[in-house]
This record gives C-alpha cells, sequence and structure tokens, in this order.
C-alpha cells in the first residue's frame, strides 16, 4: 500500500496567487501571465484531485499522478515563497527612496524569478496531463454513470401511521433500529430524519454508532444517552486472542508463548479486530523466533493483519476526513510512536507548514484548534494526562496508517541511523531522535526541499549544527531543536522561508545574530531558555505572532521593534526597563498569558495608562511584579531549576543570577508610586488569573477592591511585606482560588478582606481554595456576624503562621494543611465536622493530637501527621476514623505506640510509619487492617517486633520494610497474604532469613531485597513465584547462589544483582555458574555492567561530566576529579539496555569559564540522585523539590516526559555539597510519594574498590 496524500498546498498556492503583494512582484517581475494561467486551472486539477485520492488505493497510473503532482506543488509554494522573500525587500527600497527598477536583473531575484516561471509551466503541464488521462476522467464522471440497484422499500411509520404490508402493521409498532457506523454530520438531514420514528410503541429502539464525537452531538447533544467504548480489558483481549491463538491444551504445551503472547497484544490497544487478526495469524505459528519476530514487527507490515481488514477498516475512518484534515492527521507521522505532543505546539506547526485554511474573521490559531478537536472526536488523537498536563499520541494502529501514508516524504530516525543520500532528495518532514552527537550534514544536506525538521533530544546533543547544512535547507518552515543545547550558526538566517523555530529548554545564551532576518517567522519559542541573556532585533519580522520567552529569567531588557509586531499574540513575560518601556505594550493585542517584571522601572504613571492594559481583552492571566523577588512563584508552568541540567547536559557551573535573588528591599522602592501605577493597569474584565508580587506599597488602591472581573478565577497576593493590612477581595463573585502569601506586616484578617457592603451577604461566595503562607506577624482571623463567609471553600492551607491562635469555622471544609504554626490553632479547627483530608506538618510544640478534632471528623478519609518531634501519643478517638483509608506517619520520635482501638480502622487501604524511632513492636493492633492494601514500615531504628497479627491483612499488596536495623525476623503467616504482589526489604542486617510461608505468595510481582548482610541463600520454593516479574538482590553478601527454580519463572522481565561479589561471580553472562538460571531474563543487570561503566569512566581522561542514557532513563552520571570518580549512584527499575558498551557514554568538554578555582571546585561537588525511579504519575517538579529539600539543599529537580521500561515515571534530583552519602541513603529512602516508594542506592565503592565515603572507609577498614 502506497497511497500518496496531496496536501491542501494548491488552495495555498491560489491565496499566494491572490495576495497584492505577490501580485504586485509578479507585474513587476513579467509573471503575470503564469499566474493568470494558474489561477483557471487550479479549481480544476483540485475537482480531479478529490476524487483521484480514493481511486489511488486500486489504481496504479492514478497514484503515480497524484505522486507527481504532490512533488510539483511542493516545489511551486516553495520558489513562490523564495521568490517573495528575496524580490520583497527590493521592491521596498524602490519605493522607500524612488530608485530604479535594477533590482529585477539582480541575480539572486532573476534566478528565483526564472525557477517561478518554470515551475509553473511544469505545474501547468501536470494539470493538462491529469485531465486528459482515460482513468482519471473516470475518477472524475465515472460516478454519474453508476446504476443504483434500489429495491422497493418494506413497511415503515411515520406520524403515527404504519403503511406498507397488512402482516407488518402489527409488529413494526415496537422495533429496534441500528444505524451503523454513522458518518454524517449534517444536521439538517437529522432533523428531517427523526419525525420518522415518532411512532414508534413504548420499548422502540435506534441504536447508532459511530467513530466521529460530532456525530454523536448531533443524536444526543445532552449526552444522556452515549456511552463512549473503549478498549477491551487485558483478560478480556488475552480471552479473544487465545481462542484465535491456542487450540484446546496448546497453551500447556507452549509456556514459553505466554508472555510473549502479552507482549504481542499490547500492539492491539484493545482494539478487537485487531485482537482477534493477529489471534488468527499466530494460530499455526509454535516456534518462539516466529513469535518473536511478530512482537518486533508493526502491525502495518503483517500480511495477515492487510488481509484482515484492519487496514480497510481505519482506511475507511481516513477517507472519510474532510480534505484539509488529512494532512494534518498525516503529517502527525513525522514524530516517533508513542511521542506525546502538546496541542498548542502542533496547531503552531500545522500554520507554519501552511496546512491552515485562512477564514475570514477567524485567527488560524482557532481554526487549527477546531481542526483538532475534529481529530479527537474522530479518535485520531488519544488525550493522556502527564504531569498535570493533557499531552496528546496517535492511537498506535492510527500511527501505523499515516506512517504507509507518508512512507516517502516523511522520515523518523534513531540516532545512529541513516539513510542514502538518494533518499534523502524526497525527504520533506524528517525527525531525529538523539541523546548524543549526530552528523546531520553528511546525510540530510541533499535533502533540499525540507520542510520539516525536528531533533528530538533528551537532553545529551550538543553537537555543533554545521552552517552548510542549514545553507542546503533554503525552504525549511519549522526547525524544532527544543531540549538541545546547540548553538545555532549565523546561516540560520538564510532560512528566509522559516516560519517556526524552537530552541526552548535548553542552554543557549543567545540566538545568532542573522535571525533578525527571517521576516516570515511566525513562532519563536524560547521558553526555560534560562541562560538567555538577549533577545534580537525583531522589527523586521512584522509576521511574529508568538514570541514564548517564559522562564528567561537571565533576560533584563526587551528587544527593539515590539511595538511595530502588531500580529503578535503570545508575549508571556515583559521586562521594563531604560531601554524597553511599558507603553511599548500598548498598540498589542496580546492573547494568553501576561507577567511584567521589574515595575519598580516605570517612573511616570502615564507610561502605566498607555500600556492598555484594560483594553487586551484575550488575556487570561496577568501578572504584576515589582524587584527582585523570584518571578517563578507566580505563572510558573514549571518549577524553577525544573529544567534538569542532567537533561540539558550543562557542562558549566550554576549561572550567576544576573540580579539578586534575595528579598526585595521593598522600601528602596517608591511605595506610593507603586500604588499609582498598578491603578493603571486594571485588567480586562475577560481576565481569569490576577497575580501580584514584590509590590512596595503601604496598602493597596482603593480602585483596587472595585475593579469589576467577573470572570477572575484566581488571585495571587505574594510577598507584599509593606502591607499593613489586606485589600478587600470578597465581592469577586467567580473567585476560587486565592493564594495570599509574603505579608510580613498583616497582624488581623477580618473586614476589610470580605468587604464593608452590607447589601451582599456573601463573601467569596465561589472559592474554593485559600492558601494563607508566611504571616509571621499574623494573630487573628475573624468572621463577619452579618455576612456569610466562604460558603463554598473547600481546601484551606495555613503555613507559617506562629502566632495565629484563631480562625473562623469553615462547615464546608474538607481538606486541611496545617504547617508549622502553633498547636494552639488546633483548638478552633477541632470545631470542623466535614474533614476529608487532614495534614498536620511541623508543630514542634504538639505533644497530642486533640481528640474532639478526629471525633467530630469521622469521615476523615486521609490523615497526615508529619515532623511532630514531640508528640507522644495518639488518642483513642482513632478507633472512630471508621472510613479512613490513608494514614502517614513520619518523623514523630517520641511517638511509642499505636492508639487502642486501632485495628477498628477497617477502611484503611494505606498505613505509613516512618523515622519513629521510639516504636519497638508492631503489635496486634494491625491484625483487624482487612482492607489495607499498603503497609510501609520505614527507618524506626527500635522496631525490634512485628506481630503475627500480619497475616490477617489478607487484601496486603505492598509491604516494605527499609532500615530497621533491628529486627530480625519476619512473622510467619503470607500463606494468608494471598494478594501480596509487591514486597520490599531494605536495610535490615539482622534479619537472616525469609519466611517459609512466603512461598505462598503466589502473586508476588516484585522482590526487592537491598543491604540484608546476614541474608541467607534463596529457597529452592522460588519457583513458586509464577506472576515475579521484577527481582532486585543488592548486597547481600551472603547471598551467594540462585534457585534453581529462577529458570522457570517466565514471567520474570528484570533481574538486578549489585554488590554480592560471590554471586556476581557465579551469574556471569555465559561462563558463570548460574548463568543458565537468568539468561531468559529480558533485562537483567548484574554487576559486570556497571563495570563496563567504571571502565568507560576510566578511559575518559579529558572529560569532567560524563553522562550515559541506557534505555529510556540516565541512569549514571558523576563527576570526574583529577583522582577518580566522588562518587557514583544508581537506581533501579530505569531500564537498562542488555549490552551498553561503548557507544552510550558521549564526552563532554567543559568551556573556559574564567571562573575562579575554588568557585569551580565548589560547583564541580555538587551530588546528584541521577534517578529517581518509581515515581507517581502526575508528580511534579515541585513536588520532588519539596520532598527531598528535607535532606539537603535541592539546587535542581525535573520529573521526565517519558517513562523508564518498567512503566514508571522517573526523575532527577541535584542538591548542594553532601559529604555523608551514607546518612543521605538512610534518610533519602524513607521517601514516599502517593503510595509508592522511591528507592536510592549509593555506590559503597569506587572503580578502583576504594569507599566513596567516610562511612564506607571506616567499615572497610574494620573488616
Amino acid at each position: 500500500m502506497a497511497e500518496i496524500v496531496l496536501p491542501p498546498l494548491l488552495q495555498v498556492i491560489f491565496e499566494k496567487l491572490a495576495s497584492p503583494l505577490l501580485q504586485t512582484l509578479g507585474n513587476k517581475c513579467g509573471l503575470e501571465e503564469n499566474f493568470k494561467r494558474i489561477q483557471q486551472i487550479l479549481p480544476m486539477i483540485q475537482a480531479v484531485v478529490e476524487t483521484a485520492e480514493q481511486r489511488q488505493i486500486t489504481d496504479t497510473v492514478v497514484r503515480i499522478w497524484i505522486s507527481q503532482l504532490k512533488d510539483t506543488v511542493d516545489q511551486a509554494v516553495d520558489f513562490l515563497e523564495d521568490f517573495t522573500n528575496k524580490a520583497y525587500p527590493y521592491l521596498l527600497l524602490e519605493e522607500k527612496y524612488d530608485m530604479p527598477k535594477k533590482w529585477l536583473s539582480l541575480r539572486s531575484v532573476s534566478t528565483s524569478t526564472e525557477k517561478v516561471r518554470n515551475i509553473l509551466q511544469v505545474l501547468e503541464a501536470a494539470a493538462a496531463e491529469g485531465l486528459q488521462n482515460h482513468h482519471l476522467k473516470e475518477a472524475v464522471y465515472g460516478a454519474n454513470n453508476v446504476v443504483s440497484d434500489e429495491r422497493a422499500t418494506g413497511s415503515f411509520v411515520i406520524e403515527s401511521q404504519v403503511f406498507g404490508r397488512d402482516k407488518d402493521r402489527k409488529r413494526i409498532t415496537e422495533f429496534l433500529i441500528v444505524f451503523d457506523d454513522v458518518w454524517n454530520e449534517d444536521e439538517e438531514k437529522w432533523d428531517k430524519l427523526r419525525p420518522l420514528f415518532h411512532g414508534g410503541a413504548s420499548g422502540s429502539k435506534i441504536l447508532v454508532t459511530t467513530r466521529s464525537e460530532k456525530v454523536a452531538m448531533i443524536i444526543d447533544p445532552n449526552h444522556a444517552s452515549s456511552y463512549h467504548l473503549k478498549g477491551l480489558a487485558d483478560d478480556d483481549c488475552w480471552n479473544l486472542f487465545e481462542r484465535r491463538a491456542f487450540r484446546q491444551g496448546d497453551l500447556d504445551k507452549h509456556p514459553n508463548l505466554l508472555e510473549i503472547g502479552k507482549q504481542i497484544l499490547g500492539k492491539c490497544r484493545g482494539v478487537p479486530l485487531a485482537v482477534k487478526t493477529l489471534g488468527s495469524l499466530m494460530r499455526f505459528k509454535r516456534k518462539e523466533e516466529e513469535w518473536l519476530a511478530v512482537q518486533n514487527s508493526d502491525v502495518w507490515h503483517l500480511d495477515a493483519c492487510n488481509q484482515g481488514g484492519i487496514i480497510a477498516a481505519l482506511m475507511l475512518s481516513y477517507l472519510h476526513l474532510p480534505s484539509h484534515l488529512k494532512y494534518c492527521f498525516t503529517f502527525c507521522s513525522v514524530f516517533p510512536k508513542h511521542y506525546l505532543i502538546e496541542r498548542k505546539k502542533l496547531i503552531l506547526i500545522w500554520m507554519a507548514e501552511g496546512l491552515i485554511q485562512s477564514q475570514e474573521g477567524t485567527q488560524p490559531e482557532d481554526t487549527g484548534d477546531d481542526y483538532f478537536k475534529e481529530l479527537l472526536w474522530m479518535s485520531f488523537f488519544e488525550e493522556i494526562e502527564e504531569n498535570q498536563m493533557k499531552m496528546y499520541k496517535l492511537h498506535d494502529l492510527f500511527y501505523d496508517l499515516a506512517r504507509s501514508l507518508t512512507r516517502n516524504d516523511t522520515i523518523t530516525l534513531e540516532s545512529g541511523t541513516g539513510i542514502s543520500p538518494s533518499n534523502a532528495s524526497h525527504i520533506r518532514h524528517l525527525s531525529i531522535e538523539s541523546s548524543g552527537s549526530f552528523q546531520l550534514l553528511e546525510t540530510f544536506h541533499q535533502a533540499g526541499h525540507m520542510r520539516t525538521l525536528l531533533l528530538l533530544s533528551c537532553g545529551g546533543y550538543d553537537a555543533p549544527v554545521h552552517p552548510k547544512m542549514l545553507a542546503s535547507f533554503t525552504y525549511l518552515r519549522v526547525l524544532d531543536v527544543s531540549y538541545c543545547n546547540t548553538q545555532l550558526p549565523e546561516s540560520l538566517g538564510d532560512l528566509r522561508c522559516l516560519k517556526h523555530l524552537d530552541q526552548s529548554h535548553s542552554s543557549i545564551k543567545s540566538l545568532p545574530i542573522r535571525v533578525n532576518l527571517l521576516r516570515s517567522l511566525l513562532t519563536i519559542n524560547l521558553s526555560s531558555c534560562s541562560y538567555l541573556y538577549q533577545l534580537p532585533d525583531l522589527q523586521i519580522m512584522q509576521n511574529l505572532r508568538h514570541l514564548n520567552i517564559a522562564g528567561c529569567d537571565r533576560l533584563t531588557h526587551m528587544p527593539s521593534g515590539i511595538e511595530g509586531l502588531l500580529q503578535l499574540q503570545t508575549l508571556p513575560l515583559y521586562i521594563v526597563s531604560r531601554v524597553s518601556s511599558l507603553d511599548v505594550l500598548g498598540p498589542l493585542n496580546l492573547r494568553g498569558e501576561l507577567k511584567i517584571k521589574h515595575l519598580e522601572n516605570v517612573h511616570k504613571t502615564e507610561e502605566a495608562k498607555e500600556a492598555n492594559i484594560w483594553k487586551k481583552g484575550h488575556l487570561t492571566s496577568l501578572g504584576l511584579c515589582w524587584g527582585c523577588d523570584d518571578s517563578n512563584l507566580i505563572m510558573n508552568p514549571t518549577s524553577k531549576g525544573s529544567l534538569s541540567w542532567l537533561l540539558m547536559g550543562k557542562k558549566d557551573a550554576e549561572p550567576e543570577p544576573s540580579e539578586p535573588t534575595s528579598t526585595t528591599n521593598s522600601m528602596a522602592m517608591d511605595g506610593k508610586l507603586a500604588e499609582e501605577a498598578l491603578s493603571c493597569l486594571r485588567p480586562h474584565k475577560n481576565v481569569k488569573g490576577l497575580h501580584v508580587l514584590g509590590y512596595p506599597g503601604f496598602a493597596f488602591p482603593s480602585t483596587f477592591s472595585k475593579w469589576l472581573l467577573p470572570k477572575l478565577s484566581t488571585v495571587e497576593l505574594i510577598n507584599c511585606r509593606e502591607i499593613l493590612c489586606l485589600p478587600t477581595l470578597g465581592h469577586l463573585l467567580g473567585l476560587k482560588t486565592l493564594k495570599i502569601e509574603g505579608m510580613n506586616k498583616v497582624e488581623k484578617i477580618g473586614q476589610e478582606l470580605y468587604g464593608k457592603d452590607k447589601d451582599t451577604g456573601v463573601a467569596f461566595p465561589s472559592l474554593q481554595e485559600l492558601h494563607i503562607k508566611e504571616f509571621p506577624a499574623l494573630e487573628s482571623w475573624c468572621g463577619m456576624e452579618d455576612k456569610i463567609i466562604f460558603p463554598l471553600l473547600r481546601k484551606l492551607t495555613i503555613k507559617n503562621c506562629p502566632n495565629l491562635i484563631e480562625a473562623p469555622i469553615f462547615l464546608s471544609l474538607q481538606h486541611l494543611s496545617l504547617q508549622s504554626c502553633s498547636s494552639r490553632i488546633l483548638e478552633p479547627t477541632s470545631k470542623l465536622t466535614s474533614l476529608l483530608t487532614l495534614v498536620i506538618h511541623d508543630f514542634v510544640d504538639l505533644i497530642s493530637l486533640p481528640g474532639e478534632l478526629l471525633e467530630n471528623n469521622s469521615l476523615l478519609a486521609s490523615l497526615d501527621i508529619i515532623s511532630c518531634p514531640n508528640l507522644q501519643s495518639l488518642p483513642l478517638e482513632f478507633q472512630s476514623l471508621d472510613c479512613l483509608q490513608t494514614l502517614t506517619i513520619r518523623w514523630c520520635q517520641r511517638l511509642s505506640s499505636l492508639p487502642k482501638g486501632f485495628q477498628k480502622l477497617t477502611a484503611l487501604k494505606s498505613l505509613e510509619i516512618t523515622e519513629c524511632h521510639s516504636i519497638t513492636s508492631l503489635g496486634e493492633e494491625i491484625g483487624g487492617l482487612k482492607s489495607l492494601k499498603t503497609l510501609s514500615v520505614e527507618n524506626c531504628s527500635n522496631l525490634g517486633l512485628i506481630s503475627p497479627g500480619l497475616q490477617h491483612l489478607s487484601s496486603l499488596e505492598h509491604l516494605t520494610i527499609m532500615y530497621c536495623s533491628n529486627l530480625a525476623f519476619l512473622p510467619d503467616g503470607f500463606q494468608h497474604l494471598l494478594s501480596l504482589k509487591r514486597l520490599t526489604l531494605i536495610n535490615c542486617p539482622e534479619l537472616q532469613l525469609l519466611p517459609e510461608s512466603l512461598k505462598f505468595a503466589t502473586k508476588l510481582q516484585s522482590l526487592q531485597l537491598h543491604s540484608c548482610s546476614k541474608l541467607g541463600g534463596l529457597a529452592e520454593w522460588f519457583d513458586n513465584f509464577v506472576c515475579l516479574r521484577s527481582l532486585t538482590i543488592s548486597d547481600c553478601q551472603n547471598v551467594t547462589s540462585l534457585p534453581v527454580g529462577l529458570r522457570r519463572l517466565t514471567a520474570l522481565q528484570h533481574l538486578s544483582i549489585h554488590h554480592c561479589p560471590v554471586l556476581k561471580q557465579r551469574c556471569w553472562p555465559k561462563n558463570g555458574v548460574d548463568w543458565w538460571k537468568i539468561a531468559h531474563v529480558p533485562h537483567n543487570k548484574p554487576e559486570w555492567i556497571l563495570q563496563k561503566v567504571a571502565a568507560s569512566i576510566h578511559r575518559s581522561k579529558r572529560t569532567r561530566r560524563l553522562q550515559t542514557v541506557i534505555g529510556e532513563a540516565l541512569v549514571v552520571s558523576c563527576e570526574r576529579t583529577t583522582a577518580n570518580v566522588k562518587s557514583t549512584l544508581y537506581v533501579e527499575g530505569c531500564g537498562c539496555d542488555d549490552d551498553m558498551g561503548d557507544k552510550g557514554w558521549k564526552e563532554v568538554r567543559r568551556k573556559k569559564t574564567g571562573r575562579r578555582p575554588a568557585q569551580q571546585n565548589k560547583y564541580r561537588k555538587t551530588f546528584t540522585v541521577p534517578n529517581v525511579a518509581n515515581l507517581p504519575d502526575g508528580c511534579a517538579a515541585q513536588e520532588m523539590t519539596k520532598e527531598f529539600q528535607k535532606f539537603g539543599v535541592v539546587l535542581d529537580s525535573y520529573v521526565a516526559r517519558k517513562k523508564d521500561k518498567a512503566g514508571n515515571t522517573f526523575g532527577f534530583v541535584r542538591f548542594e555539597p553532601i559529604t555523608d552519602t551514607r546518612s543521605l541513603e538512610l534518610n533519602i529512602n524513607s521517601i514516599k510519594m502517593g503510595n509508592l516508594k522511591l528507592v536510592v542506592n549509593v555506590a559503597k565503592f569506587d572503580k578502583d574498590g576504594n569507599p566513596t565515603s567516610v562511612e564506607n572507609k571506616r567499615e572497610h577498614a574494620g573488616r
């Protein structure tokens, strides 16, 4: 199958030829006749193409003609755009200086003119051939000659009357009618059809199936009876597949095919047709290599799938797409499979490629969004929640369809692969997945008509781009080098057709100077370029619509020419300075977010007025920042520093800030002028978010409280440290989230916040979330007798308010978080009655939790008690929490036991006890927790006994015991834990053996054994763990061999062995005594792989920082000093490949920074956790930073977008210098996020066998 997709470029040509500019240039260059002939013939070409597209599936002649026409159209568009870019500057000079037309004879202009003339003539010839071709005539006119075979209708009902055969009159009044696979989206036709069914008797049903969400909305506007089909569940898929692929009893004869079959099913994504087809394909295959071949192939390349109807079914969906959507869909094949796509970014790329047809009165971004919605409604895209963001990807089978349609001009390559120069000449769209250097020039410089170049780097790519490479891509429209630290050459300025430039999330400091020549640019994305200190001149970029510089914190001023960019819509950051005044924003009609920094540089109120903020009706969020406070505290889509230095491959130390990062000295700023400026910066009534940071005034202007903002839903007032009383906000009817932080001088909250207007009896009628933080002087928070306040409040956070002892009672409150406050605040909160979530954090003076607080909130579902070092006991009222599902107790060193009646918490599903050193035993009180699924006991150094009551936890799935140095044995009774899936035992040095009853936990999927030095050998009953998928053994010196039963664990996918010297020798690949027992495991990682890592480090003499990407996760990262490696960390669950070799390493030479040696040494000693695995889905970098900052100063954190091979979310953290790595490991393993544990192992020895820390040296010496 080699269908050709003709993009809507015919429309692009038509629009270009109709533009006054091109007509003027054509008249001057003698092209007007060519333009007229093409404009006349274009409608006929379009008519032929629309009917020939479907005919090409079966007609080779048609397919060849469309392919040739497509190449010609591509070149025509390229030449027209190049001609415009080269001739237009001279036309401007002619008009401005009345110069003669000698520029027409310039070589660049005359050559471009001749190219346009020639290609238009070729296009005319191709069109004439198509119109005269017999096959194409038949495609256009043949449909009119088709004789329809219509049969006489049967019986039917209309307006309560039955027409037709007598025998049907009674039966037809009650009917079931099925409209299958409906595509018609004409609402008027459906309105005419509905009355025909009004006469049906009670019980009549009409069933409509469709792949189009729009059809479903027309038929059922309220979604009252709509049902969205999802893919089959895994078990259902397997049952269907098994019936097709195996005869009765066959599976028992070939157990080795079970796991491979389940991997094959992953290709089907729950689609029944694909499951049936693949099952039929495997029915007569019984050799393991045959099944592996199918597992490693794309579904699209399997002949049986082509014959089985998958292609036909998907092509039906594709052929029903309008022409403008077909190419938008197939363009997405430029991304790798499973690549997560940002919706807005894709729409901007579509615009740059000319795929969005212009509509009068509609912005192309809005039209593109409509395109995307239609494809989403028709299930071409899947929506995925990733890090609290909505991302999208093509459904696997639709991706295969798109690849088959674009195989000739769209290429997706992995780093290290290449194509021949002959193939390169046909490339129009190219993406490269790379984690290191890749010589683009040698492979792709012949792709002269390349339109799209995406370098999809995970951060390691920093090879320079050769100037000649870009020079050969004359017609490039889209250049995306985000997450790449490469400096683009000055030849970038020669890409006059470039419309989309993305170098976001990189460490570049500036763009090439000649980028200011790119007058065609529509989008420049430099977001999160934290090193960028200047922008190019933008005066010539009159078409620029999107300038994304969010997170470019080193910028000190804006470039010249912004006021002339009348098409500009996106400008998330504006910096007021001596060279960039605020009134520049006046003529711009911006959309989305706008954050204005350094408003202290506004010296006249007229400047603020002329910014016309109140006229910008398309702004959704407005941020106003004064001084040098961290502006990332507001309107920051990612946390500060979340652009991982690991992913960016930064070679230099952290940048010195261009401005002080300490708290702003508000007194140094003119508070009165700031008050007047703020009153002039009133946003438009459509704004949804208002954020004020570092405001230096003593009071907010009176007009601030009178702003009528009906759509405002979020307000943040942060670090307004001179404010004496809060502004009135209670009148904001739509406000849902309010965050007030850093008000050092506010002593009371009361009527001034709610409002004095007695006509409105409710203050904050819609507020759902309220955060009050950093109020050191706050003592009283009062309500109002004559006014209801916060009637819908659901979540309240109070943090660092040490003097607050009084607060109102909110009857609707469900989530309460109290942190770093006085225990006296618990007295008024004890009167709450509707809490579902309660967090008590960092209460130093708390000795006992008030029983009234628990008794009054019997519906409590989640309770966290954290960092209460003097808490001695928990109240008896605990037993009243019969709805409690999650309980976390951390860092309560004096807590000695769980309360009586604890076993009555029958709804409890998750229990974590961490660093409660006074607890010596877990008694029978845990035995009644029949719903408990997760139990984690961590770093309880005096815990010596776990009661046999553990056997009553029949629902337990995850059991984790970490750093319990006195625990010598586990209780028996594991035969009752039939639901246990994961067992983790870490640093329990006294533990000697695993209980024999563990062999009955046959559902166990993961077993981790770390640093259990006295643990003996593994029993032979290991083969009972038929579901085991992951086994990790680390630093268990007495484990000297593996049981034979391990060979029979066919489900085992991941095996890791570290710091077990005898076992390491026995498991040596191919030659080890025990190698045959683990050779079948796909991802086995004995220590010999890490020895390769150390050898690679040793050989790289010139390298200061080394990193390697293994699989999809960065698992080893260390800094080289002059002597040896300082420290190496590695974490399980990151999906190493079997053989890494030296190819995985990339040598990086540090640039000369001019920094003093002492300063360099300071940064070189930073300590890194290179892979934090098993993070909860949706985890953000801010949450990681918050968790890890308890153990040191966190410099940087990052959550990766992709997942490791085990399907787990992972990330990275960097600390300031740490000398005691052992203590860090001890503490860091106590971190739990959600219900998941984070496990990190610090290497005890370097490559030469030397201890890596002082503690290890002592221990080593003792041995």
